[in-house]
């Protein structure tokens, strides 16, 4: 593997849980100022269940998204 194929491959890597983690931060934030319709609990069990699906989806881009999707929606609800 050339140098350039590698550098990118880790960059797509940093860039995808950095965006996984702002995610969560802005979810987490608009859970505490706008009114939810779950408690505490279920976002606890969420955002765990979140990232194991993408940690186990690792290849799959487009399952990817859509959880990504889902759990926007959700916050969103």
């Amino acid at each position: 593997m050339k140098l350039h194929e590698l550098m990118d491959v880790i960059q797509r890597k940093i860039n995808s849980i950095l965006f996984r983690i702002v995610l969560i931060i802005y979810s987490v934030l608009l859970v505490n100022i706008y009114e939810d319709n779950f408690g505490w609990m279920i976002y606890g069990i969420i955002f765990p269940v979140y990232f194991t699906i993408y940690a186990a989806l690792s290849e799959s881009h487009r399952i990817r998204l859509l959880n990504d999707f889902l759990l926007i929606n959700l916050i969103l609800y």
